[in-house]
């Protein structure tokens, strides 16, 4: 316990190391007269610090007329029905350039590490080596946070500029962390968010990167609030990865703070992987081509959206803008909307049109690209059946059981294997029927039938509660994200 005379010395120290501040635990002695509270202690280290960086040169960015971004846009049916209800669906797919920027992306990064009890010993060794070995690979001119989370937020290092000798004090800072006490991690957040907002510079990319390895105990715990934080850091331009580590840790959550703060997830299943989750997430990072990534879709009067199916979105307000995040090179993100059409005239059309806004990091510049998706309208039902685009209904069919996949991997998490086994068997015979009456051809349903037949084998021959099943559990949660999300690819997973 600090008290906060001895805090201020502190934060006069701070600012000139650029690194150490530990804020108070929930117990501070009385103040002395006109002293601040501890939280403005922090506010004003963490300001002080920021205002001290100097801005870093831009560096010149080429411009050889290429999008970083490409988007597409068609409907599953070429004709929908005139003047009566009828359903179809929409195929969003936005590709990230595959070549590689002549100059990396500057990085504005908080680490945000779980130093709680339940860290203690190798857990907490490993994950001291494995945010040093990050900031290792950081390039001058990046800028690093690091805050620390046990029964109150630290903040280890304020915002500090990668140079000279600024990278030896952020290592030896990381160094000194320690484990103990509860799992406050609405702290840790709050403060991450607090310092990227302060270090950003316009050509930068803002990412907090989330360990824990437990359930939060103190502070924010509900989810709903704490997906409320992951919200407001994406909505200022700051997206969050979450790394769940072991299997004591609420999936769930984690993948929906990723979900939420448009960043990645990735389940750490021993200590020998902790220094490789952080080393691939620093590879997408520096290989960023696009950041801030929306897709608003405007329907025409008589198209309504009724789901979007893998993204947290609400339909209901008809224009919807979904947030994709920050995109690396050689990536590829797909959305699918399920669309009702009433009371178009016959010779209308169902139009939806979509916009792509995002920054450019290969030219530095914002962008916005549009197109609009169109069906024609039929009084004939079987000309409608016959318009439909094969390819697309085969991405409908992935989309739902993805959505079968994740609801298998929630019952087989609630210890039921039976009920879980038995989705996935009700999910195969959906497809069958699926693809004989969409005339699919078997090669376009093959990956993703052995995707739900390698799941379905695995919950069948380990109990939930076994150290495979708890694995097979939390593997789950990072896999079905990236289906979702169109980042993987379905088969014999």
């Amino acid at each position: 316990m600090i008290t906060r005379q001895v805090g201020w010395m502190m934060a006069a120290m701070v600012v000139g190391l650029g690194v150490g501040l530990h804020v108070a635990a929930d117990e501070d002695p009385p103040a002395a007269p006109g002293a601040p509270a501890m939280t403005e202690v922090l506010d004003a280290v963490v300001t002080e610090a920021v205002e001290a960086l100097e801005p870093a040169p831009t560096a010149e960015k080429p411009d050889h007329g290429i999008l970083a971004l490409t988007l597409r846009a068609e409907f599953a049916h070429k004709k929908v029905l005139a003047e009566r209800e009828s359903e179809t669906y929409l195929d969003l797919r936005v590709d990230a350039w595959d070549g590689q920027a002549e100059v990396r992306p500057r990085l504005n990064v908080a680490l945000v590490l779980d130093r709680s009890g339940s860290m203690a010993g190798e857990p907490m060794a490993k994950a001291r080596q494995a945010a040093a070995s990050f900031v290792e690979r950081l390039e001058e001119g990046d800028r690093v946070s690091v805050i620390a989370f046990g029964g109150a937020p630290e903040v280890v290092v304020v915002p500090t500029a990668i140079e000279g000798a600024t990278r030896a004090r952020v290592i030896a800072a990381i160094e000194g962390i320690d484990s103990g006490g509860a799992t406050h991690l609405s702290g840790g957040i709050e403060a991450a968010s607090g310092a990227l907002r302060g270090a950003r510079q316009s050509d930068s990319v803002d990412r907090m990167i989330v360990m824990t390895d437990g359930l939060p105990t103190t502070g924010i715990t509900a989810t709903e609030e704490l997906l409320a934080l992951a919200r407001q850091a994406r909505a200022e331009g700051i997206t969050v990865t979450a790394l769940g580590f072991g299997t004591s840790y609420d999936a769930s959550l984690m993948a929906s703070l990723a979900e939420e703060g448009a960043g990645n997830y990735r389940y750490i299943a021993g200590t020998a992987d902790v220094e490789p989750a952080f080393s691939a997430e620093l590879d997408a990072l520096a290989a960023t081509v696009a950041t801030g990534v929306t897709l608003t879709l405007l329907p025409s009067p008589g198209v309504h959206i009724e789901e979007v199916f893998g993204m947290p979105a609400d339909p209901s307000a008809g224009a919807l803008t979904l947030h994709l995040g920050d995109l690396r090179a050689e990536t590829r993100r797909r959305v699918m909307l399920r669309l009702k059409t009433r009371g178009l005239p016959l010779d209308g059309q169902a139009r939806v049109r979509v916009i792509l806004n995002y920054h450019d990091r290969i030219t530095d510049r914002p962008v916005e690209h549009g197109m609009v998706a169109t069906a024609g309208t039929t009084h004939d039902d079987v000309e409608m059946v016959a318009s439909l685009r094969p390819e697309v209904m085969a991405r409908v069919q992935e989309a739902l059981a993805t959505r079968a996949l994740s609801e298998a991997t929630e019952a087989y998490a609630r210890g039921d294997q039976e009920g879980a086994t038995r989705h996935l068997e009700n999910e195969r015979r959906r497809m069958r029927r699926a693809s004989a009456d969409y005339g699919l051809a078997k090669e376009e349903m093959a990956p993703m039938a052995a995707e739900v037949d390698a799941l379905k084998a695995r919950m069948g021959s380990a109990a939930p509660s076994s150290a495979a099943g708890k694995a097979l559990r939390f593997e789950r949660s990072q896999r079905d994200l990236e289906l979702k999300r169109g980042e993987a690819t379905p088969g014999a997973w």
